[in-house]
């Protein structure tokens, strides 16, 4: 079993590394998760620290977005882009300003995922303070069947699709938090 995070930035340097720190450093096998980030070419702060990122662990894959011009309006661009990259059991859209907040997250999710074991499966975690919907993690065979996010937010267009399929799961015991932005 194995997941993958894909994870746009732009500008939040220090929010994409204590994201990163916190799903590896609360996962029991961090060999088991893989993230793909993507920074904007134009994002010289968090390009110059690309060796930083990648120290975290090894499993971490790092692209350059060359068009400058995406915004959060055109966001499943980004998220195909990363997601056609992905060979695991689960992809999950992420962001650099969710952390992680149970230990050994990965165990819960893996032992989940083996008990239900669906080929579409759409799992959503416990959002503290939020809506429960902004981040779900779904089955790569899913994405492969949808193809790709024909929204300019994934996250609704996946909440759609789960709404009128009953694939949805609602894992609880895996805690996440959404960081305000600072302005």
């Amino acid at each position: 079993m194995s997941i993958t995070f894909l994870i746009p930035t732009r500008n939040r340097l220090e929010d994409l590394l204590d994201s990163l720190n916190e799903i590896y450093t609360k996962a029991f096998n961090p060999y088991n998760v893989y993230a793909i980030v993507t920074i904007y070419k134009n994002d010289e702060i968090t390009l110059k620290n690309i060796k930083i990122i990648k120290e975290i662990h090894k499993n971490i894959t790092v692209l350059v977005n060359e068009n400058t011009k995406l915004g959060y309006i055109d966001m499943d661009k980004l998220w195909d882009k990363m997601a056609n990259l992905v060979k695991t059991n689960l992809l999950v859209l992420w962001t650099d300003r969710i952390r992680m907040l149970t230990n050994h997250w990965d165990n819960v999710l893996f032992d989940f995922y083996n008990k239900h074991k669906e080929p579409y499966m759409i799992i959503r975690l416990k959002e503290i303070e939020t809506w429960h919907w902004a981040y779900p993690i779904i089955t790569l065979e899913l994405h492969k069947l949808i193809g790709i996010f024909k929204s300019t937010a994934p996250d609704a267009y996946i909440r759609y699709i789960a709404e009128y399929t009953n694939i949805e799961l609602f894992l609880e015991t895996i805690e996440i938090e959404r960081i305000p932005q600072q302005y």
